[in-house]
Parts: structure tokens; C-alpha cells; sequence
């Protein structure tokens, strides 16, 4: 069932204060959809659907990189170009970084199955509340790569959700915790919901510590640890 909960609109000009948001009940794989293709009155073998859709995948992929638009039983499957450029006799290069030239793969449902997808949907309204609570997923050297080690100095990320913060709050941001003693990171480079980028300081003593980040997205103030210890050295 798809979930529906609302979020607090920020936009200039807003039309109302809450926009309706919405989550998948769950992922279906690969192997999930063999498996209830098969169970869907056929005498067809899990391992000849498999192989298949194998099949259909590849030529599907061959034909659509030679330009045509491939009309599968779901939709139109199709690639598109798009940039720009002041030179008439420009040629197309979107492998560069230089220029906007694009390569972009295009889906356009067929009408009757969205109609039929749009009108069955399922929802469900959930609380707002539980959508709203901070979640660090990640926490790696600022660099980007998360094999670098952190060192006391060293700008950190933190990725996640709702992480953004009032840093004029004292009470909010991002702790470090160790024996029982909290540390409040006090530089923020960077302060979205999606990430924050902070400062460990000089003088961190080397250990491992549990990273949380307090903060208040909505009405309620919440704190969350990060599931993994980081280890400053």
C-alpha cells in the first residue's frame, strides 16, 4: 500500500502550507517477480522465465542504443538528447564535461496501464511525525571517500535525512559522546536535511565515539546516534 503523509512546504509563494508526500510499501527484486510469475497459474519453469526475461532485457537494451524506440508491454522505452551550444556545426559530445550535451533514457507509460496502475493504487495516510524524526545513514571524511580516515581538524559529512538544524540552538547539532561525555561540534559548512558538514576539533583525542546528531524538524526536538561507532585517529 502506498503510504501518504504531508510535509511542511518552504517554497516562496506557497498555494498551502503542507505539500501530500508519499512511500513505497517495499521493493520488489528481480527474483521476487520470477518467482511470482511462476506461481501465476503457469507451467512455465521458474528458470525458463528467468531466462526470458534475460532475453527481453538485452535485446531491449540493444535496440533502444541504436536509437529506436522500443514499446514494451509496459510503455515506450526511448533515449533523448538535449544541450546547448552557439556553433551551428557543433558536434554532439556528452561525454564531455565541458558543455551541457546530454544523453538522457526516457520511460513514457502506456495510458491504459497507468490509467488502470493510478486508478487501483492503494494508499494509506501515516502519521507525519514518524516521516519527520532525523536518520544518519552515513558518516565519512568530507573528502568523499570513505575509506580515508578521520583525524582530529579533518571536515566531516554526515548524510541522511531531516539533519537540519538551528545551530543558534546549543541544544542542536551534531555530538560527539565518549564515556559519558558529550561534545557539541561547533563549525557547520554545510546544514541540509540531507547532509552536514562539521569540524572535528583540533584537539579530539584519538578513540572511538558515537556520533549523534539532536535537532528539530518539526514541533518535537529528537536525537539520533549514528548505528555505527566512527574512530577519529
Amino acid at each position: 500500500m502506498l503510504k501518504i503523509f504531508l510535509r511542511q512546504n518552504m517554497t516562496a509563494n506557497a498555494k498551502a502550507k503542507y505539500n501530500f508526500r508519499s512511500e513505497n510499501e517495499a521493493e520488489i527484486t528481480f527474483e521476487n517477480l520470477v518467482d511470482e510469475m511462476a506461481a501465476n497459474n503457469t507451467t512455465v519453469t521458474k528458470a525458463d522465465i528467468s531466462g526470458v526475461m534475460d532475453v527481453y532485457k538485452s535485446v531491449v537494451l540493444r535496440y533502444t542504443q541504436l536509437g529506436y524506440t522500443v514499446r514494451g508491454p509496459l510503455g515506450l522505452l526511448f533515449v533523448t538528447a538535449g544541450g546547448t551550444t552557439d556553433d551551428k556545426l557543433a558536434s554532439f559530445q556528452p561525454s564531455l564535461s565541458t558543455n551541457d550535451h546530454s544523453l538522457n533514457l526516457r520511460f513514457l507509460a502506456d495510458t491504459a496501464i497507468s490509467r488502470s496502475i493510478l486508478v487501483n493504487t492503494k494508499t494509506e495516510r501515516v502519521s507525519n511525525r514518524l516521516k519527520m524524526i532525523p536518520s544518519i545513514e552515513d558518516v565519512l571524511n568530507a573528502d568523499g571517500n570513505d575509506e580515508n580516515t578521520i583525524r582530529a581538524g579533518d571536515t566531516i559529512r554526515v548524510l541522511g535525512d531531516y539533519l537540519k538544524f538551528d545551530p543558534s540552538d546549543e541544544s542542536q547539532g551534531i555530538f560527539l559522546e565518549k564515556e559519558g561525555v558529550s561534545t557539541r561540534l561547533d563549525y557547520y559548512a554545510w546544514n541540509t536535511n540531507k547532509r552536514i558538514d562539521t569540524r572535528i576539533p583540533t584537539d579530539c583525542a584519538a578513540g572511538r565515539y558515537t556520533l549523534k546528531i539532536s535537532a528539530k524538524p518539526c514541533t518535537i526536538q529528537y536525537t539520533q546516534a549514528f548505528s555505527e561507532e566512527i574512530e577519529i585517529s
